[in-house]
């Protein structure tokens, strides 16, 4: 078990946990030729089983996970793994792939109240109520965690301005980042659901660009996290994440 294990009671269990797994992999190379990302093995099991595995401890109980890329192993792996101790539901992108952004607020659609997203290439052993309950306090329609960013965490540049005073995102950026961006996206998130009726967007969209919008409007609050990510989006941090989840017993 994690040192990071939440109450039972945790706040999370009133939430649905939107998980995206519709992402290609294409940095795996001929690993995800034939399965999408989040079936990757991990010690015997697909990535996806870890994640769940990781949310039920974190008192989940509702997840989706919003597929594309040959989604029906992702419906096929939830029909043959029997009970994992939570409600599970494939929402698939369809024959048009809506993208990160896109996915999500059409699952949005149906959802009222607070809702969590996550990325299905991410293993993010954070107190996760803890993140839903700051969220609920903090009087904005979205929050985002964070993490300061060094060669440890991420190649990728930093895209996160961050004023850690207000717990406020002051911007987002994936493609122009600035020098006053120290902190990378973390991958877990909150939303009120009603949000997405508002926002200024068309289908393909990333979430990264949901992301901004809600920055420059000063409605996207920050949470930083310490304990960094895991992720499987490269072959190396795909070694480092097997180690990881072995070193904890967690397969």
């Amino acid at each position: 078990m994690s040192s990071f294990d939440e109450n039972p009671s945790s706040s999370l269990e009133q939430v649905p946990v939107l998980v995206l797994c519709g992402g290609r992999g294409s940095r795996l190379g001929s690993v995800t030729e034939t399965a999408p990302k989040c079936l990757v093995d991990i010690g015997g099991k697909p990535f996806i089983e870890h994640q769940l595995g990781l949310l039920k401890r974190k008192g989940a109980k509702k997840v989706y996970l919003l597929t594309g890329y040959l989604s029906a192993q992702v419906e096929k792996f939830v029909s043959d793994a029997g009970d994992l101790g939570l409600s599970i539901e494939c929402l698939s992108d369809g024959d048009e792939l809506k993208g990160t952004g896109g996915a999500v607020a059409q699952a949005a659609k149906s959802m009222s109240g607070t809702m969590a997203v996550m990325y299905g290439d991410s293993y993010l052993d954070i107190p996760m109520s803890s993140v839903c309950q700051r969220f609920q306090k903090c009087a904005r329609p979205s929050l985002m965690t964070i993490i300061e960013n060094h060669e440890a965490i991420s190649t990728q540049k930093s895209n996160v301005e961050y004023d850690p005073k207000r717990t406020l995102i002051k911007d987002y950026n994936k493609k122009n980042p600035t020098e006053a961006m120290r902190y990378i996206d973390y991958g877990l998130s909150f939303f009120d659901a009603a949000i997405f009726q508002e926002l200024k967007r068309q289908d393909p969209c990333d979430l990264g660009d949901i992301f901004t919008e809600l920055a420059g409007e000063g409605k996207l609050a920050g949470y930083e996290v310490q304990h960094r990510y895991y992720d499987i989006n490269t072959p190396e941090s795909l070694i480092e994440t097997r180690a990881y989840l072995s070193q904890n017993n967690l397969w």
